[in-house]
């Protein structure tokens, strides 16, 4: 089984003062998503997931997420609720064959701390 990770900084700005005080999130907080794919298979270019099929979520992370902050989360927002969120988006987003190897979401407000999603093995 191969394994490969990539790492992105999302930008989040929810223009809302009431994030969570206990958090360190706060307006303009940029966590840092690592994307886990595995498969037992490589691509024609030899990569468990070709860079050129990533462009769209390196896009949405750091452009796409700000505006709609508010409406996808209930606050607090914890790295919790981004970590299944970015993961629903990467299942709905992404090129047909990446869902089939997305493991999982990490996402990490300090360097000490992260919250990962999963889909449940059946």
């Amino acid at each position: 089984m191969y394994e490969s990770q990539r790492t992105f900084k999302a930008y989040l700005d929810d223009g809302a003062a009431d994030i969570d005080p206990n958090r360190p999130a706060q307006r303009g907080y940029e966590p840092t998503v690592v994307v886990v794919f595995r498969s037992d298979q490589l691509t024609d270019s030899g990569a468990v997931v070709d860079e050129g099929d990533l462009v769209g979520l390196g896009t949405y992370l750091t452009d796409g997420i700000g505006a709609e902050v508010r409406e996808v989360f209930s606050l607090p927002l914890t790295e919790e609720r981004l970590a299944r969120h970015f993961f629903g988006w990467c299942m709905a987003h992404l090129p047909r064959s990446l869902p089939d190897r997305l493991a999982e979401i990490r996402v990490s407000q300090t360097p000490y701390t992260n919250a990962v999603y999963r889909e449940s093995e059946s």
